[in-house]
């Protein structure tokens, strides 16, 4: 591959190439499942922390091994990033890791990231997704990431199944990936004609939303949050507690869950249409106000994606109908510059510029 990668380049002047390299803690979720499947246990197992130490070596190894000549050649470096808690890597924690990596390592300097798996949990809890809560939180998520300089590219290496974007029907089955112990693992398709088929699922609806907005207007102006890059962080961890407090004492307090309003602003680049992708992960509605230097907001178009909240912690049935909705609007009355997200909702503005 060493003398391969400069000749890529000089070949295709343009081409983005990436390496991937590794940062990971004890424990982290993605390391702890593969392993278990690699060395076919039944059960997850605990990865050893010489076990991460080795793989985490590996980045000097590569990039000595490689030479000036091809890392000249390689304009990204790819990280997955798997468990959403803040000692793992699905939150600005992982990116922070991977900037280190970049400063043990001079020769890797510069080079922006693709983030191309990411997930808040891995196999040892493949029905997480399945939560809308857990939609809100990949907001926060991929807002985050816009709000990153060096993050070039976010995708997810599976659009269907463990991802919840999509589900697959084959065969009378939907196809769920792996289920708690590692092992392969489906629910049956109710609705079976045999011919395979898609469902969407509540994280699909949610990359349609941001996504659309994102190709009309793929400028990042500004971005806000009540914990700033930690909001992703507190809003998961507050949501582990209230499950826990649910789960193990059966008492039901919403009010454990730290929610609140983050948006990200965006323009196209003649600056005729500019708009927010927001998420509030309250239980209330909140108002906003909007002002862009210099513009006149007109017209604007309303997109949301919610779920009540006795629906929010349950997990959607792949085929039926959904416990969230989708909704669109315009208002051409004014203020146009006024408005409410409402509670537990991600949402799309986009106005005309005057």
């Amino acid at each position: 591959m060493r003398p391969k990668l400069p000749a890529i380049r000089r070949a295709w002047p343009k081409t983005p190439i990436g390496m991937p390299i590794a940062r990971y803690s004890n424990d982290d979720p993605d390391l702890v499942a593969v392993r278990a499947a690699a060395m076919k246990r039944d059960k997850i197992v605990t990865a050893d922390h010489k076990d991460i130490d080795h793989l985490n070596q590996w980045n000097g190894n590569v990039a000595l091994g490689l030479g000036k000549e091809a890392l000249d050649a390689i304009t990204h470096l790819v990280i997955h990033v798997y468990g959403a808690e803040g000692h793992w890597n699905t939150n600005i924690n992982g990116i922070n890791r991977a900037r280190v990596v970049q400063r043990i390592l001079p020769e890797l300097a510069g080079k922006k990231f693709w983030i191309t798996e990411w997930r808040e949990r891995s196999r040892e809890d493949p029905f997480s997704h399945r939560a809308f809560r857990m939609t809100l939180w990949k907001a926060l998520f991929l807002q985050m990431t816009l709000a990153q300089k060096d993050v070039d590219l976010v995708c997810l290496h599976d659009l269907g199944r463990v991802s919840g974007g999509l589900y697959v029907a084959m065969d009378g089955f939907w196809n769920y990936g792996f289920g708690p112990e590692g092992k392969p693992f489906s629910v049956p398709d109710r609705d079976w004609a045999g011919v395979p088929h898609l469902d969407v699922g509540g994280p699909g609806a949610l990359f349609r939303l941001y996504g659309d907005l994102l190709m009309r207007c793929p400028l990042v102006l500004a971005s806000g949050a009540p914990n700033g890059d930690r909001e992703s962080i507190v809003f998961y961890e507050s949501v582990k507690a209230y499950r826990n407090l649910r789960k193990e004492k059966g008492v039901d307090d919403p009010s454990v869950v730290k929610g609140g309003l983050s948006w990200v602003a965006l323009a196209n680049r003649e600056r005729t249409r500019v708009g927010l992708l927001l998420v509030n992960t309250s239980a209330e509605p909140i108002g906003v106000k909007v002002a862009f230097e210099g513009a006149t907001l007109e017209f604007p178009l309303f997109r949301t994606l919610s779920a009540p909240a006795d629906k929010l912690d349950v997990y959607e049935v792949p085929g039926d109908p959904k416990p969230w909705k989708t909704e669109a609007w315009m208002d051409r009355l004014p203020p146009c510059d006024r408005f409410a997200v409402p509670a537990n909702t991600a949402m799309t503005v986009e106005f005309g510029t005057g």
